[in-house]
């Protein structure tokens, strides 16, 4: 992973358990909310790992300003994330008819609990890196840390993911 923050990323692979959507539009919201909040540091980090998750360059240069609205690169899902996550981080939501109609029209009521949770995590995160003067690694420092996962498929990450409930669960003592 590209950086600690991301270990809430995956989800458990019991039934009911864990996020439902798509990991890719997760990751959008944290992008449109890092780049929407100019927090340089967890737009790289989130960027890398939307790289990993296969979001495109082409992508990521349209998320950068409005045309990522228009782009015939973003389905009806992708935009109505990315539009839903800027006017969350903009505090604009409860406003914005359209932005809402367009969750509603694309996502059940517990993937947009999920996308505004990825939205309102990397809030905090881009607020808690900007606030404490947090500096970029490096470039090269950043892509060793996506080496460690080359060629593993998202479905193999959340399953090394999820053992480590397994093993918290193992250590815990019976209930008696």
């Amino acid at each position: 992973m590209p950086d600690g923050s991301a270990i809430w990323w995956p989800r458990c692979v019991k039934p009911d358990l864990g996020a439902s959507t798509d990991p890719r539009l997760r990751v959008l919201a944290c992008i449109k909310t890092s780049i929407t909040n100019a927090c340089e540091y967890s737009t790289a980090h989130t960027t890398v790992f939307g790289l990993g998750l296969g979001i495109s360059e082409p992508e990521l240069e349209a998320m950068l300003d409005d045309s990522c609205k228009t782009s015939p690169l973003f389905d009806a899902r992708d935009s109505a994330t990315i539009a839903w996550s800027e006017a969350m981080t903009k505090n604009t939501a409860q406003r914005d008819k359209a932005v809402w109609a367009a969750m509603k029209e694309n996502f059940t009521d517990t993937e947009i609990v999920e996308i505004s949770m990825a939205c309102a995590m990397l809030n905090m995160i881009n607020r808690l890196n900007d606030s404490f003067w947090t500096d970029l690694e490096t470039e090269e420092y950043n892509q060793k840390q996506w080496d460690a996962v080359d060629g593993l498929s998202v479905e193999d990450i959340e399953a090394f993911a999820a053992s480590f409930a397994e093993l918290s669960a193992a250590e815990r003592p019976a209930k008696g």
